[in-house]
């Protein structure tokens, strides 16, 4: 590709936002800029490379490119949006030029990279920006996000702190575990802590007893079928008395409706 005069001033930049986050991670991810079948130049398309990357603090970029044709300096916004390498807009006093150089990306912000070669001979400045860590924008000249893409952004930013926990309305939780078990064929009881509670009782009364498997299980479903009634009459008398929640005295009133004795 032919170069044309040294008064065309090209930059390659690169504006990259961590996404604010409460506590940087020990170990982050190393990107390289342009991989893979790309690197630091004005030949690759970096649109692809850098929508699909989410920055945070704690990753590095790696930047490998032709030392003789390209380098590495940091700049501010002003010294992007300028197009500009100079002193005026450096945050580094020496470009990066080793062709394999390494940016560790340990703070919150956005950081701003460009070559300062003075021409490129394609007649344009390609370049690319970055917004709140998550989404690149890259293309022949350098974009602004707007205010619809800021939305989407910030849509898309990990929200800290803990999550608060969702209240239901009442009786909601109820009714979905009633549903369950209206739906299914096991029994609400497990069998090992009914047999524990039947040997417990049957001690009181005699301690060599013995239980077969079969008559556990009949008393099992015996006792939750007097229990499922029971409830049944208690959550009537709670909702007579125009409250969701059962309260011993509505298995009290159940009981004596029943016939039952305490």
């Amino acid at each position: 590709m032919a170069r044309l005069q040294a008064s065309l001033l090209a930059t390659v930049a690169v504006a990259i936002a961590a996404a604010a986050m409460l506590a940087t991670p020990a170990y982050g991810a190393s990107y390289t800029v342009g991989n893979p079948g790309g690197s630091w130049d004005t030949q690759t398309n970096l649109t692809n490379w850098a929508s699909s990357i989410s920055f945070h603090p704690g990753d590095e970029l790696v930047f490998n490119y032709d030392a003789t044709a390209h380098d590495v300096v940091e700049v501010t916004h002003d010294g992007y949006r300028s197009c500009s390498p100079a002193a005026s807009g450096a945050v580094s006093a020496s470009a990066l030029r080793s062709d394999a150089d390494t940016v560790q990306l340990n703070a919150t912000g956005t950081r701003y990279f460009v070559c300062g070669v003075v021409s490129y001979g394609n007649g344009a400045a390609p370049g690319f920006s970055a917004s709140l860590g998550s989404m690149l924008v890259a293309g022949g000249e350098r974009r602004r996000l707007g205010i619809r893409a800021l939305a989407a952004a910030r849509k898309t930013a990990p929200v800290t702190g803990v999550k608060k926990p969702r209240r239901y309305r009442p009786g909601t939780v109820a009714l979905r575990e009633i549903r369950k078990y209206q739906k299914g064929a096991e029994l609400l009881i497990r069998k090992m802590p009914f047999l524990r509670l039947v040997r417990e009782i049957a001690q009181l009364h005699k301690n060599d007893l013995r239980f077969q498997s079969h008559a556990v299980l009949a008393l099992q479903e015996a006792a939750e079928a007097y229990l499922v009634g029971l409830f049944e009459d208690t959550n009537l008398c709670a909702i007579h008395a125009k409250r969701v929640t059962i309260m011993p005295k509505d298995v009290h009133l159940a009981t004596r409706i029943r016939g039952e004795r305490q």
